[in-house]
């Protein structure tokens, strides 16, 4: 769909934990931020020397050579440092026009980001609150100090005296909640944590104006990161609590401002500008190529040594592979995948019914704003005696809910609408139970008159039974609930939080690199100046990332981005399957778990020139002969030889397109690579370093096309070679693992649009609101005919399945199509995102009959396409345009296959449209 979503990738508006004398918490909500289409705005890159009046008057001269009325070209404004270019508007010139003038690098459409409130249910929300009163248990000499800081070794790096001092972290985010006690109650003075930072909504304005309230009043998302990163109080620890916190607040839920990609190149370049070592960004947008002009930036910024971490995202329950979201893709970005802590907070819950002898004991979290369901021996009921109308988005047929309390799902409608409907019906409460078995808070606030909990999917199922069986025996279903907070061990610690978006990246890059915890994860809020609360998503696990990075770089290691990717992908704990059988995909987690510890002590151990490697071959799409041979380098630091054994890991395979070539879920494959190595145990002179090769053996693509294999090479330290030969247990192995991860079949055959409708891509039939079928062979002169009023206007209708790095639609005479007649062309829509697995969508794109370039037509991402057209009469007449005479014509959707060029031509690949006819209805 070409409608992108550019979100805060958190997974709930955090639940609270006020103390005393603490504001009231205002109302929040969950927020998605979507990139929408804005034509006729464009970002183009351009040589450093060329200025403003050099642009304008290659503007001008472009317009002399055609015969055609002055374009309307407007500069917004000037980008500098290491992006230098302007932000252009212009109706009719395209973005191949600006890139051919002179002094012009690249164009990129300048799409807006818009912060829209949502309530989509999306699993894998945690969000519970502490208690006023309720404290975790940790030794009362030390701050509350997470225990997830223990799974990535930053305790140990704190025990050594790293704090993050004297380093300079920038957070591209909501900005920032500077009076909170987690950051020292000031900014902008030499003794505040806050140093420095920038607001880009206030239109270029300087930083916050005190006594305005809370700076961050998005959730308290910038906070939250913020404070992971490096907040710290009498009650709280974060990764680098001395670090020094830059924000750039780049979205204000309080106004009517929505920045454009311009805003985040602006807010990276000021970053650097005000030298900034480490940014964390926690949001992206779909579409992976490493190709637009933020991850150019994050590319430039990696050269001169800053370092920047970003999330691969939340498409991880709604999605398949390839779905790393942007600016991760970069090169030049670490990017960041989420692990379930090893902690959880719940409350709990009892359902009993006369005569048994254990009640039904069930984990439930409160509401995020609002009052808990605390009751006693309440009876329970659900919406309706039919079972087809149990979501309560109609209210259902129980018409006394006085006194009771209601359970209901997730899904149909929002959750709002539930919890009023029960209220109105005077419901004492309501149960929501998930789409799946992950407990998260409901992130609606509660109106006044009703309490509310949520519960997992089966618990949900267990309940709605027990009411319907009790009501056949004439009895009643009773519920108790524990107000208490309860610490309990997280579900599958340490394995892959369902919610993370899986890679690997759109031209095979191994994307995610490294895991982190972000799964229920506290840290502060802006609701109060000690408010602490926990959230989820992989918002929470790259500014672990970002804090672990400042605890190294006070240590003074590298700062190249490269070799300090090697540091932390080869020390990193692969994760391995629930079953404890093979490691999960590298496509899924990258290296592993990232340790900090562990990466500080092998820089005076052993180091690897790689990170990770990628198999296939980015030129041709596939191995030669079904194998490639690549080679590892080991760098031995220590002063004397050391000894080394190498092994390889497999870890799981997975196919991403289905029997009928259509993109899935990942479908479990069987097909693994075998390496054999050209020596498995080297000996490494001190100080010196070695080469090892191996091969690497693609699995056959006969039976299991299409799948993306990988695995790691693991490096054994062996102090005494001949012990390990002799099977004796006197030695002390230290390892590292290096991944690899490839594809089996030809990436370049893969198809791009699905089989899922009965024409696709297809000319779209306003009057029927339907696919328009072509004629048979047998009657070849059968057209579909558009006269031009209103909807009634030539539309082609695709859905992408992969993500296309360039498109564009251009219009042919029909006994011409090898030329094009008329000059109506689209350019480029770059980085064109895919439809999502579980929301298939087609997109549309419309021709209004003018024959000359024009502003981008409408084009629109749509689940039912009737409703995809505006009822708006298109000009035929407009500036610069000339109408096309009535005749048959064909729309080509012109493509880049996988891995190739927009602007090379061989790899455009094209769609042609049967032929269709315009016949203007006379008026």
């Amino acid at each position: 769909m070409l409608t992108k979503a550019l979100a805060l990738f958190w997974l709930t508006a955090v639940s609270s934990l006020l103390s005393q004398g603490d504001a009231q918490q205002k109302t929040a909500a969950r927020y998605q931020v979507r990139r929408q289409n804005n034509p006729g705005s464009f970002i183009i890159e351009t040589d450093p020397a060329l200025d403003l009046d050099q642009l304008t008057q290659a503007v001008g001269q472009w317009n002399s050579q055609l015969d055609v009325p002055p374009p309307s070209f407007a500069v917004r404004e000037e980008l500098k440092g290491l992006f230098h270019g302007y932000v252009v508007d212009s109706d009719s010139l395209h973005a191949d026009d600006l890139k051919s003038l002179p002094g012009v690098q690249n164009v990129w459409e300048n799409s807006v980001l818009e912060l829209a409130q949502v309530d989509n249910g999306a699993p894998g929300i945690g969000g519970s609150p502490y208690d006023a009163d309720y404290q975790p248990e940790v030794p009362a000499s030390e701050p509350r100090a997470s225990l997830v800081l223990g799974m990535i070794g930053v305790d140990a790096l704190h025990k050594q005296g790293l704090t993050g001092k004297g380093i300079k972290v920038g957070v591209i985010d909501t900005g920032i909640y500077y009076n909170h006690t987690a950051f020292g109650n000031c900014w902008g003075q030499p003794d505040c944590r806050i140093k420095a930072g920038h607001d880009f909504t206030r239109d270029g304005t300087n930083m916050w104006v005190e006594g305005e309230g809370p700076v961050d009043n998005c959730e308290s998302h910038g906070t939250h990161v913020s404070g992971i990163i490096g907040g710290h109080d009498e009650s709280f620890l974060g990764v680098a609590y001395e670090a020094d916190i830059y924000p750039y607040r780049i979205f204000n839920c309080a106004t009517q401002f929505n920045p454009t990609e311009a805003t985040l190149v602006k807010a990276l370049t000021r970053a650097h500008a005000d030298g900034v070592d480490i940014i964390n960004i926690s949001m992206g947008f779909p579409g992976g190529w490493a190709d637009s002009p933020l991850s150019k930036v994050a590319d430039r910024l990696a050269a001169e040594k800053v370092l920047i971490v970003s999330v691969v995202g939340n498409f991880g329950h709604e999605d398949t592979m390839f779905s790393v979201v942007e600016p991760a893709a970069a090169r030049g970005v670490l990017a960041v995948t989420a692990v379930n802590s090893v902690q959880e907070v719940f409350r709990t819950m009892n359902a009993t019914v006369a005569g048994m002898d254990d009640p039904l004991e069930i984990i439930r979290k409160p509401p995020v704003i609002g009052a808990d369901l605390l009751v006693s021996d309440a009876p329970l009921t659900l919406w309706s005696d039919d079972p087809s109308n149990l979501d309560g988005c109609q209210g259902g047929n129980v018409t006394d809910l006085i006194g009771k309390v209601v359970v209901t799902s997730y899904g149909s409608c929002t959750s709002d609408m539930k919890i009023i409907n029960a209220l109105k019906r005077g419901a004492l409460g309501i149960i929501v139970y998930n789409t799946d078995d992950t407990v998260r808070s409901i992130s609606q606030p509660m109106p006044k008159g009703i309490m509310a909990t949520s519960i997992g999917y089966h618990h949900g199922l267990m309940l709605t039974k027990m009411v319907m069986e009790a009501d056949e025996n004439g009895e009643e279903v009773f519920i108790t609930t524990d107000a208490a907070g309860h610490v309990l061990i997280a579900p599958a610690p340490g394995q892959l939080s369902t919610f993370s978006s899986k890679g690997p990246g759109l031209r095979l890059e191994i994307k995610p690199e490294i895991a982190a915890p972000g799964y229920e994860i506290n840290s502060a809020l802006s609701v109060g100046p000690r408010a602490y609360g926990v959230a989820s998503g992989t918002s929470m696990a790259s500014p672990h990332v970002a804090g672990g990075l400042a605890l190294l770089l006070q240590a003074n290691v590298t700062r190249d981005i490269g070799a300090l990717r090697s540091v932390l992908m080869t020390t990193a704990r692969p994760i391995q399957l629930a079953d404890d059988s093979d490691y999960e995909s590298v496509a899924f987690q990258g290296a592993g778990v990232v340790n900090f510890a562990q990466a500080l002590a092998t820089l005076k151990s052993t180091t690897f020139a790689e990170s990770g490697l990628e198999l296939l071959d980015p030129v041709a799409g596939k191995f030669v002969k079904g194998k490639v041979t690549k080679s590892i380098t080991i760098v031995n630091h220590h002063p004397m030889a050391q000894l080394y054994h190498l092994s390889y890991v497999p870890s799981a395979s997975y196919r991403f397109l289905d029997n009928s070539g259509n993109l899935s879920m990942p479908i479990n494959a069987t097909s693994q690579a075998t390496v054999s190595f050209s020596k498995t145990t080297v000996r490494v002179f001190g100080n010196d370093q070695l080469g090892i090769d191996f091969t690497v053996r693609c699995p056959s693509n006969k039976k299991e096309p299409f799948v993306v294999y990988s695995g790691y090479i693991k490096v054994t330290l062996v102090e005494n070679l001949k012990n390990l030969l002799t099977d004796t247990v006197t030695f002390r192995p230290v390892s590292w693992t290096i991944p690899f991860l490839g594809l089996n079949s030809d990436y370049s055959k893969v198809p791009y649009f699905a089989n899922l409708w009965t024409t696709n891509p297809g000319l779209y039939n306003p009057v029927t609101g339907s696919l328009w079928q072509p004629p048979s062979k047998g009657n070849p002169k059968v057209f579909l005919t558009y006269n031009m009023m209103k909807q009634n206007v030539p539309t082609i209708a695709f859905g992408f399945q992969m993500s296309v790095q360039g498109m564009r639609a251009v219009v042919c005479k029909a006994e011409s199509p090898k030329s094009i007649y008329l000059a109506f062309d689209t350019g480029y829509s770059t980085n064109v995102d895919r439809y999502f697995v579980s929301q298939p969508r087609l997109s549309l794109i419309r021709w209004n009959g003018t024959g000359y370039r024009q502003s981008s037509p409408s084009v629109t991402a749509v689940a039912n396409p009737t409703q995809a057209l505006d009822d708006t009469t298109v000009s035929p007449h407009q500036q610069g345009t000339i109408m096309a005479p009535d005749g048959k014509y064909v729309i080509k959707l012109l493509y880049t296959s996988p891995l190739g060029r927009p602007e090379n031509p061989q790899d455009v690949k094209a769609w042609t449209s049967p032929v269709f006819e315009i016949k203007r209805a006379q008026l």
